[in-house]
C-alpha cells in the first residue's frame, strides 16, 4: 500500500472517529431533553388528575369550610329565588321553602358538605339554596348555592366570594340530593299538618 493510501486511510478513519464522538456528544444534550419533555408530560398528566379528582387545597377557602369547619349541631336549608329589591339598588332574597335540620339528620347532610370538591364555575351566578350550618345558635357558615354555575359563595371577612364546586360530580350530586330530600320532607310533612288542622 503506498504511503498516501495509508494517509487517506487513516484520515477517513479520524474522521469517522471525530464524527462519532460528536455523535454522542449531540445525543446526551437530546436524552437530557427528551427526559425534560416526558417528565413535563407526566406531571402535567398528574395535575390534570389531581383537578378532576377535585380534592380542594388545604389553603382554599373550601377545604376551611368543608374539612375543617368546627363542629355543627342543626342546619337550615332554604330554597330561594332572588329578585330585584323596590329601590332597584340590590337584590332580595325569597325564601319559598326552608326546613330545619337536628340530631341524626344534620349529621348526614353534614358529611355531605364536607366531602364538597372543587370543580370549575360559569361565569354567572342564580343561586337555587341557601345553606346555613350551625353550632348551637351560632351561624359557622351562610352558603348559597347555584348547581347550574356549578358555584357557591364562601365568607371571607365581612363579605363573601364565589367558589366553583364539582356539581356534576359525586359529591356534587350527593349535595344536591341531601337538600332536596330534606326539602322535600318539609313539603310532605307541612302538608300533613295542614291536614290534620282542616280534620274535624
Amino acid at each position: 500500500m503506498r504511503m498516501s493510501d495509508l494517509y487517506s486511510k487513516l484520515r477517513g478513519r479520524a474522521a469517522q472517529a471525530q464524527r462519532s464522538i460528536a455523535s454522542k456528544k449531540m445525543l446526551l444534550p437530546r436524552i437530557l431533553c427528551l427526559t425534560s419533555v416526558v417528565f413535563a408530560i407526566s406531571l402535567s398528566l398528574s395535575c390534570e388528575i389531581d383537578t378532576k379528582l377535585g380534592i380542594p387545597s388545604k389553603d382554599s377557602l373550601l377545604y376551611r369550610y368543608t374539612r375543617l369547619l368546627g363542629e355543627l349541631d342543626w342546619v337550615e336549608i332554604n330554597e330561594v329565588r332572588f329578585s330585584r329589591s323596590a329601590d332597584a339598588e340590590g337584590l332580595e332574597t325569597k325564601v319559598i321553602k326552608s326546613v330545619k335540620l337536628n340530631g341524626s339528620e344534620a349529621e348526614r347532610f353534614t358529611a355531605v358538605w364536607r366531602n364538597l370538591h372543587t370543580g370549575v364555575g360559569a361565569g354567572c351566578f342564580s343561586p337555587a339554596y341557601l345553606v346555613k350550618l350551625y353550632f348551637k345558635e351560632k351561624l359557622l357558615l351562610g352558603s348559597t348555592i347555584c348547581f347550574h354555575c356549578h358555584n357557591l359563595t364562601l365568607p371571607i371577612g365581612e363579605s363573601s366570594e364565589i367558589h366553583p364546586f364539582d356539581a356534576d360530580g359525586p359529591t356534587g350530586r350527593q349535595l344536591l340530593k341531601a337538600i332536596q330530600n330534606a326539602l322535600a320532607k318539609s313539603s310532605t310533612a307541612s302538608a300533613q299538618q295542614a291536614l290534620a288542622t282542616d280534620s274535624p
